[in-house]
């Protein structure tokens, strides 16, 4: 009889895995154990690494291995988004400037550090990061929503305006409305 197959959880964006204690990071041990140096095999777990320890765990396997290869945007992006599930914000944040360094142009890059911008509070930096994200997609709805947010907390307020109206119309032509109406709702003053 074969071995009953281990059930990973589902991918998560960061999110905001080191906030919560559910999970071990023994249960993160045996799947990186069978994973052994192969870093294709170490790169799969990483969507399914969802608390602040299982992240912590696979960056701390994955480091080594990713360091002895040649670079690779997506290799450094799943060490961005580990890093940043484990709430190593700094690490995070240096591992997403090391892909802009050679990729000013990577949107997921940009939205990842716009998101440790906001957890970080680093409001002229997440500010930079969306409008760049708006300059190579000015269809990004996520990207105008942080920015009405980013301004909400400096007390820019014509600005909020702009860019809750512009995220709120983006969202509409995506045809996600309900989440247009959460734009609005919680940017209206």
């Amino acid at each position: 009889m074969p071995p009953p197959e281990r059930q990973l959880p589902p991918p998560v964006s960061i999110g905001r895995a080191w906030e919560t204690s559910e999970g071990e990071p023994a249960d993160a041990q045996a799947a990186i154990a069978e994973a052994g140096q192969n870093l294709a095999a170490l790169l799969a777990l990483e969507p399914h690494m969802v608390t602040a320890a299982q992240a912590q765990t696979l960056a701390e396997a994955l480091k080594p291995v990713v360091d002895t290869e040649p670079f690779s945007e997506p290799r450094q992006l799943a060490m961005v988004r580990l890093y940043a599930r484990a709430g190593e914000m700094k690490h995070a944040e240096l591992a997403c400037r090391l892909v802009l360094q050679r990729n000013l142009d990577s949107l997921p890059c940009l939205h990842l550090l716009a998101d440790i911008c906001e957890v970080k509070g680093q409001h002229r930096d997440g500010i930079l990061a969306s409008h760049r994200i708006l300059r190579l997609d000015p269809k990004d709805a996520p990207a105008a929503w942080r920015l009405a947010r980013f301004y909400r907390i400096i007390g820019l307020e014509r600005d909020v305006d702009i860019w809750s109206r512009k995220a709120v119309q983006l969202y509409h032509e995506m045809g996600h409305h309900a989440i247009a109406d959460q734009v609005q709702s919680t940017t209206s003053p």
